[in-house]
């Protein structure tokens, strides 16, 4: 098969994506790196909070470069790509507790609208609507209401 030629035009429309790329990414980073180290400050991690956050992101890059590596010398490694996948969940659930520490439980309870425990409430059973920042910190209740009658929607 024939190598495509690349015209100005699609090295333009490259350059411009990479360009695109590395911008999108150099912030994605700086604010990673703020709250992963903000939230390793928190849990003792001393003086290795400084690179914490880098090793992480380190990892997922060297990660998924060795899998297309591997790749590309027909030494398929699927492992790498999954370790590198579980990486950046790790990175999200970081940023997430560094937000709110209770971010797995805010996940968890978004299935259903959380409700205030009974003895906070007095007017009875309630149902909690959450929304916007409640998705990270489950605490911030917008609406509380006991009855069907009592919903803005009805």
């Amino acid at each position: 098969m024939a190598a495509m030629q690349l015209t100005r035009t699609h090295r333009i429309l490259i350059g411009v994506v990479v360009f695109g790329a590395v911008v999108i990414a150099g912030i994605g980073f700086a604010g990673s790196y703020a709250a992963v180290r903000e939230l390793a400050e928190k849990k003792g991690f001393g003086t290795f909070s400084m690179v914490f956050p880098i090793g992480i992101d380190a990892g997922i890059c060297v990660l998924l470069a060795l899998d297309l590596l591997l790749t590309w010398i027909r030494i398929p490694f699927p492992l790498l790509r999954q370790t590198a996948w579980l990486l950046t969940a790790a990175t999200i659930a970081f940023n997430g507790a560094a937000l709110c520490g209770r971010f797995i439980l805010s996940v968890v309870r978004r299935g259903a609208p959380p409700a205030p425990p009974p003895h906070l409430n007095h007017r009875g059973p309630a149902l909690t609507q959450s929304a916007g920042p409640s998705l990270f910190c489950p605490r911030f209740p917008l609406l509380t209401v006991t009855s069907a009658s009592e919903h803005p929607m009805t």
